[in-house]
């Protein structure tokens, strides 16, 4: 996957997990380790 296809995959589900877990009063911090946690290997 080409470098600007993977930045879009990490901006997308940092946009989409985030406010959850803001919404949720866990913090930004914890979503945005969920994100990374769906994305990595």
């Amino acid at each position: 996957m080409h470098l600007l296809g993977q930045a879009a995959v990490f901006l997308l589900t940092a946009v989409l997990i985030v406010p959850v877990f803001q919404r949720l009063k866990l913090g930004a911090v914890l979503g945005y380790h969920a994100a990374g946690m769906q994305i990595g290997p």
